[in-house]
């Protein structure tokens, strides 16, 4: 799953953004109503790509593409936008997760002393 987002998001940086295939498209936007289109589709992969990489518990990875849509999203539709709050969200867990993985790996460590 990550091989394919991140092909998706290579392909779509590689085209200047004008063309890529993308299968969950919500059509609350397209290319036609916003101006940005290119822009706000980057940032859903580029979100996709962090769902993906927590999947795999990379969270690091998963935190700066959480990131990186964030910001997509927060400078096109401001900070108060649905996308923006999922995105906060998304890095808030993937913290944690960090978080609890690191304080795990700790303890065992801290137990086969």
């Amino acid at each position: 799953e990550i091989q394919y987002w991140q092909q998706q998001l290579d392909h779509a940086n590689k085209y200047n953004k004008n063309y890529y295939h993308y299968p969950y498209s919500s059509g609350h936007y397209n290319k036609n109503n916003h101006k940005n289109y290119n822009a706000l589709k980057t940032a859903d992969l580029y979100f996709n790509l962090g769902q993906a990489y927590m999947k795999g518990f990379q969270y690091e990875l998963a935190i700066d593409n959480f990131t990186k849509a964030q910001n997509s999203w927060q400078k096109q539709y401001g900070p108060n936008h649905v996308s923006v709050g999922r995105s906060s969200d998304a890095i808030g867990l993937a913290l944690l997760r960090q978080a609890q993985s690191l304080t795990k790996k700790n303890n065992n460590n801290n137990n086969s002393s």
